[in-house]
């Protein structure tokens, strides 16, 4: 995992943790996944975050270099 820029903390107890040009990873229920850009849906150019949040409603919000805010 290159440098994690991010970590965020949903309701369930699951993270996700957003990286500086490695894309994005869920850990959930002791299992890593990793979401990057050539081979996901993630619509951010080269896999790099800067932020996550949770918002009140539950939804999972990223911030990107270049793309700004994505949902």
């Amino acid at each position: 995992m290159e440098a994690a820029t991010d970590i965020a903390e949903m309701p369930d107890g699951s993270l996700w943790i957003t990286t500086s040009g490695d894309g994005i990873y869920h850990m959930s229920d002791g299992e890593w996944t990793r979401y990057f850009y050539l081979d996901s849906n993630i619509p951010v150019d080269w896999g790099y975050f800067t932020s996550a949040a949770v918002a009140q409603d539950g939804s999972l919000w990223f911030g990107a270099y270049w793309q700004g805010a994505l949902r």
